[in-house]
């Protein structure tokens, strides 16, 4: 058996992180949403569950777009 299992390629590493916030901001945040609009407790806490979906898709489709871009300072 080979020592190190698993290895990442430094060239995909990028594809693995956008394919991450990508799924994050597509599955997670709206199941979160969901999760809050469907939840049986206190409001307090299906807004915490909302808003928790909210930041998610907001936050991870941001960083998706910002390393989607190219930086038009740098050019």
């Amino acid at each position: 058996m080979k020592a190190n299992l698993m290895r990442v390629n430094p060239k995909l590493t990028v594809v693995r992180d956008q394919s991450l916030r990508l799924l994050t901001a597509g599955v997670a945040g709206p199941a979160l949403l969901w999760a809050g609009y469907k939840y049986p407790g206190t409001p307090a806490a299906r807004a915490a569950l909302v808003a928790l979906g909210a930041a998610l898709i907001y936050t991870n489709f941001g960083a998706f777009q910002a390393t989607r871009e190219p930086d038009v300072a740098s050019e």
